[in-house]
């Protein structure tokens, strides 16, 4: 796992992550990590329909909602 991953993956909020399905999570393909200045960061990947997941979390949480992109093996590291 690199640097970065390592990073994000103990920077996981997990209240924020566990008020999001890991059904939902998996299916579209994304993990919710933390809200930092009334932002959520979420990491997808290239296939992460981003306006499917903007619905999922604004139906949860009213942040600005902000995407990190990386590859399909390291957002499953992250779940």
């Amino acid at each position: 796992m690199n640097e970065l991953l390592i990073k994000l993956k103990n920077s996981i909020n997990k209240k924020i992550y566990n008020q999001v399905s890991t059904e939902a999570m998996e299916k579209h393909l994304f993990v919710p990590i933390n809200v930092r200045d009334n932002y959520l960061f979420v990491a997808i990947n290239s296939n992460t329909n981003k306006d499917e997941v903007r619905d999922i979390l604004r139906d949860i949480f009213t942040y600005t909602i902000t995407f990190i992109q990386f590859s399909n093996d390291a957002r499953l590291e992250l779940i």
